[in-house]
């Protein structure tokens, strides 16, 4: 029985580290003034013409790291014993919105607000406004909003006028966050664009913001000194393997840390980083056409 409980309190150890990885956030300068501006939407009064944010951010520079720190920094911590009550945050992916309806299923969806698939946007629309003031939801983030900038234009249009009603229905601010063709999905509707603050998040510039960034997950990974991830060496390779790409520098170290946890070790090694970029789907992809660049560059 000792044997049970301790192999389970090991197990339920290693589940709690990969976890503290999988949620570390290391800001930038520039992401630590983004989450100021996204966190004063949460306490703005409520208004039928809210002030909104567009976040601009190509892929892996960060975007939805940003995004998910902000949710889980407001939001209460999920409980199993405890009922919520309160979801300030609502992050909603728009990755397969194709309409209204889409939109206002996924929301209510992503709020865990029961629908019927019967339901006409109207009665969509009701079941939102209902649960507002109960659930105190402050914030309307939607993630890869740049996927309504690819649709046909009448779709863009009906997407354009419901982004416009949740402002009147709910008396929220959304946050609206995608690729750089989101920006002129905003500007076709001149008056509409004048309720946002434009955002962008930085690419890291250098080698040396490079070596910063990286002193922040020393800082913060709680693993062996010895893994020294802001060593000369180790940027440069970092760098070699995908570049300056913020969001694909996190990948990389993530994964490479949860590796050495899971090997039962406590330190990163140039291996483990070399061996990311051939096992994760997203960071081969950065790092093939780093590879393609610096080929042509050459």
């Amino acid at each position: 029985m000792n044997a049970d409980a301790d192999t389970l309190k090991s197990s339920l150890d290693l589940v709690s580290q990969l976890d503290r990885v999988t949620n570390l956030f290391v800001p930038n300068p520039g992401q630590n003034s983004i989450l100021l501006e996204l966190c004063k939407l949460v306490d703005a009064p409520s208004s039928s013409r809210p002030v909104n944010i567009v976040l601009i951010a190509e892929p892996n520079f960060g975007k939805s790291e940003t995004l998910k720190y902000f949710e889980r920094k407001v939001n209460p911590e999920f409980s199993y014993t405890k009922e919520t009550t309160e979801i300030p945050v609502v992050r909603v992916s728009m990755v397969d919105v194709q309409d209204a309806v889409g939109l206002l299923r996924t929301t209510l969806s992503s709020i865990g607000i029961r629908y019927s698939v019967r339901d006409p946007l109207d009665e969509l629309w009701r079941r939102l406004k209902l649960h507002v003031g109960p659930l105190m939801l402050r914030v309307f983030v939607f993630d890869d909003a740049h996927a309504a900038a690819e649709l046909r234009e009448a779709r863009q249009k009906e997407l354009l006028k419901t982004f416009r009603r949740f402002g009147g229905i709910t008396q929220r601010p959304i946050a609206l966050a995608g690729a750089e063709t989101l920006r002129s999905f905003i500007d076709s509707d001149r008056e509409y664009r004048t309720r946002f603050i434009p955002l962008s998040i930085p690419a890291i510039a250098s080698k040396s913001d490079l070596q910063r960034f990286l002193k922040g997950f020393d800082e913060r990974l709680g693993l062996d000194p010895t893994s020294n991830l802001s060593h000369a060496d180790t940027v440069a390779l970092v760098h070699e393997l995908v570049g300056l790409e913020l969001g694909a520098v996190c990948l990389l170290i993530k994964h490479a840390a949860q590796t050495a946890i899971r090997n039962g070790s406590v330190c990163i090694t140039p291996q483990l980083l070399k061996d990311a970029v051939q096992t994760v789907p997203d960071l081969q992809q950065v790092h093939q056409h780093r590879r393609g660049s610096l080929m042509i560059r050459d």
